[in-house]
C-alpha cells in the first residue's frame, strides 16, 4: 500500500465541506461520509494500478476521481498518494485551481 499524504488544501476542502453536512444533516451523517472518504482513499493508496480520469490541465501527472458528491484530486509518486484536493461536484472544478 502507498504512503497517503493529504495537502492542506485538501483538508481545508474537507473541513469546508463537512460543515456543510453538519449544517444540513447533522454531526452523525457527516462522520459516515468522513470515514467513507477516507476508506476511498485508503481504497486508491491500495490499488496495484492507476485510477482515476487525467486532470493534467490543472498540475501534471493530476488524477481525478469522483465519489458520491465529490472529487478527489490527486497525484502517485512511487510509494506516495499524494491527496492534492477534494472538491464538491457542485463546485466549479476550474476555479478552484486558480
Amino acid at each position: 500500500m502507498r504512503k497517503v499524504v493529504i495537502s492542506e488544501d485538501a483538508i481545508s476542502d474537507l473541513q469546508k465541506y463537512f460543515a456543510y453536512i453538519i449544517s444540513k444533516d447533522g454531526i452523525a451523517r457527516a462522520n459516515s461520509v468522513y470515514d467513507q472518504v477516507l476508506a476511498k482513499i485508503d481504497e486508491v493508496a491500495a490499488s496495484p494500478f492507476e485510477l482515476g480520469q487525467s486532470r493534467e490541465k490543472y498540475i501534471p501527472g493530476l488524477r481525478k476521481l469522483s465519489f458520491k458528491k465529490l472529487n478527489i484530486y490527486f497525484r502517485y509518486n512511487k510509494n506516495t498518494l499524494f491527496i492534492d484536493r477534494i472538491i464538491s461536484s457542485y463546485r466549479d472544478q476550474d476555479k478552484q485551481f486558480e
